[in-house]
């Protein structure tokens, strides 16, 4: 799917606004555009509870967006900022994190800058703050597959797991508290697959339809992030 013009535009008035940022680099998909669009919107969300600061601009003041997923790279820019607890955060994408027992994708994601919580290059589900999923489609059929991924990304991320009784290893579940803001954000319209939003529902993993400029999905996107983040 090609990515919206209002979403290209959105992008160019983010980083615009940003005197520190002259322009985006490493962009190639549409499915980057729009995983780059949700991360503008989850800055402007922590915005608005706490000073966030740029790291890692190239030679040029370019922000390197960091298209392919892998362990944390500081080759590529992101955000880091202080919560009110005192504990450092960090605003980065495509970043792989170890679950119970295996290694997943996070789209855009927020980690505790703390060793002890399992923050490393290659960091534990136990410093999660807030993981997101982006989906760019015409299509909302394929949807379907791409939830039901989804869940199973976040049983292994979940806070407590379960130990197997064959062999003693430790599993993870979804119907166990999490520690971190979840959602799994899309541009197809909230009207389209109510079912899919009602199954992502029953497990509390925050679906996001019809996230697109100038929405009120939009804006309740960036409230619900603005308001769990009070807590940090």
């Amino acid at each position: 799917m090609a990515i919206p013009v209002n979403v290209t535009t959105a992008i160019r008035n983010y980083f615009s606004a940003m005197s520190s940022i002259s322009s985006r680099s490493q962009i190639k998909s549409d499915g980057n555009k729009y995983e780059l669009y949700v991360y503008c919107l989850t800055h402007d969300a922590l915005s608005r509870n706490f000073t966030l600061t740029v790291r890692s601009l190239d030679r040029n003041g370019k922000f390197k967006f960091k298209c392919g997923t892998g362990r944390i790279n500081n080759a590529y820019s992101y955000f880091e900022f202080r919560g009110f607890n005192g504990n450092d955060y960090e605003l980065r994408n495509g970043i792989d994190i170890r679950g119970h027992m295996l290694e997943h994708e996070i789209d855009v994601c927020v980690l505790i800058k703390d060793s002890s919580m399992g923050y490393s290059l290659d960091p534990r589900h136990n410093c999660l703050k807030l993981a997101l999923e982006c989906k760019l489609y015409s299509n909302p059929n394929n949807l379907k597959g791409e939830a039901r991924k989804f869940l199973g990304l976040m049983s292994d991320l979940s806070r407590i797991g379960l130990v197997t009784s064959s062999s003693s290893m430790v599993a993870g579940c979804v119907h166990f508290n999490f520690d971190f803001f979840r959602s799994f954000v899309t541009n197809i319209k909230s009207n389209i697959r109510q079912d899919i939003q009602d199954f992502l529902s029953a497990y509390t993993l925050y679906p996001q339809f019809g996230v697109l400029p100038v929405t009120f999905e939009e804006r309740d996107f960036i409230d619900r992030i603005e308001d769990y983040s009070r807590r940090w």
